[in-house]
């Protein structure tokens, strides 16, 4: 079968991997999946290029003395219906483009990583062993940030994307840096069981003397790439949408979107060019889960967060604002974090939190799209912890003819 991609998304990273309805877990485990760089006239010149430019996909994985995956097959007592299912598949070694703890010989200059988590449930949160080093993070999932950030520790969850620059030119040759995690798992709350002291190193950086005869670096550190979108006309004419994370905890866990199974009856349904807003209900007690949509890119308006234990017993709304005795909310509506900001496609969504998202069902260039997205077998919208996926975290989303 031979597919035509056109390409015509802003320049960005993206990464494909196996979608097999209920295998998707296995498949991505076992290495099928990779990245996807757009390059297009938005990316500015004066970025690191060539041999300062490196990709780093990160995974964990568990793995038999012979060296084969181990990926269970004995799963939880919670979900007797599915036996071979694990809800959440963490891994003790840590892979950096397919390598258990590697290291990178790096010289006194300014690196673009290009980073993905290509785990399957686990996310990570990045920092340097060498407090001289940050992240200056200048894109995402949907491509650059307007304003690009400078940061010390960089949480990534499953199917994140993050351009950043990293200069080493403060530190001196002959210096060893690791790139660490401290990131619990699950995220947020986590287990120690889950996260050995092998899940704490990522890789090694070495820097070295340069060699002669490199060309000069003309790199520096943007403090801007373009303009902040004007979401004024969206919200204005934008239809409101509430969805629901939750889980089924028996007679067999599952984990599902709207309280529905994969295959019934598509309940999100947008028409093509129009814009949405949704609400994404965390009701789920505990675990941050990445939701990840398909076709489109989105941008997160605020979240907020309720009172769960409330709310399940009737006691409150989440019609009412802030600071009404009757609403389960907590707190007024908060800004993003540093991980959710600029154009996304999968976005961490927080144990009793709603998250506000702003979704046009369009290209973000204003452009109509060159194919038809309204063509059989359409498009998905899921959590991007690939366990949950399989069982059954996943719905459809349909996209009907505009209006």
């Amino acid at each position: 079968m031979n597919n035509t991609y056109p390409n015509e998304q802003p320049a960005s990273l993206l990464w494909y991997h196996d979608h097999t309805l209920g295998y998707t877990r296995l498949n991505v485990a076992a290495g099928l999946a990779g990245l996807y760089f757009i390059r297009g006239s938005g990316e500015p010149s004066f970025l690191p290029k060539g041999r300062y430019e490196i990709p780093l996909v990160i995974q964990d994985k568990q793995f038999f003395p012979n060296g084969s995956i181990n990926f269970p097959d004995i799963g939880t007592p919670l979900a007797a219906a599915h036996p071979q299912w694990c809800p959440d598949y963490f891994g003790d070694t840590i892979l950096v483009n397919g390598k258990a703890w590697p290291f990178l010989n790096v010289v006194r200059r300014v690196y673009r990583f290009r980073i993905l988590n290509a785990a399957n449930a686990r996310a990570f949160t990045l920092s340097f062993s060498d407090r001289r080093l940050k992240f200056l993070q200048i894109g995402t999932d949907g491509g650059f940030l307007w304003t690009p950030q400078l940061l010390a520790i960089l949480t990534i969850a499953p199917a994140y994307r993050v351009d950043v620059l990293v200069d080493f030119r403060s530190v001196p040759a002959g210096t060893t840096v690791y790139l660490n995690n401290s990131a619990p798992a699950p995220f947020p709350d986590g287990n120690p069981i889950n996260s050995p002291p092998s899940t704490r190193n990522v890789m090694k950086f070495n820097v070295v003397h340069s060699k002669s005869g490199l060309t000069s670096q003309a790199a520096v550190s943007p403090t801007s790439i373009g303009s902040a979108p004007d979401t004024r006309a969206w919200v204005k004419s934008a239809l409101y949408r509430n969805v629901t994370l939750d889980v089924v905890p028996s007679p067999d866990l599952t984990f599902l979107l709207n309280k529905k199974h994969w295959d019934e009856p598509a309940t999100e349904t947008p028409e093509l060019y129009s814009t949405e807003i949704w609400d994404v209900i965390h009701l789920i007690p505990n675990g941050m889960h990445p939701i990840h949509l398909h076709l489109v890119n989105f941008l997160v308006l605020h979240q907020q967060a309720f009172n769960l234990t409330r709310y399940n017993a009737d006691q409150c709304s989440l019609l009412l604002p802030y600071p009404d005795p009757l609403s389960c909310f907590t707190q007024r509506p908060q800004p993003p974090e540093a991980t959710q900001v600029g154009w996304k496609d999968t976005v961490m969504v927080f144990p009793s939190t709603v998250l506000r998202l702003l979704i046009p069902f369009s290209p973000r260039s204003g452009a109509t799209y060159s194919f038809d997205p309204m063509a059989f077998p359409g498009y998905v919208w899921h959590c991007h912890n690939i366990d949950h996926e399989d069982h059954d975290m996943m719905r459809p989303l349909l996209i009907l003819p505009p209006a």
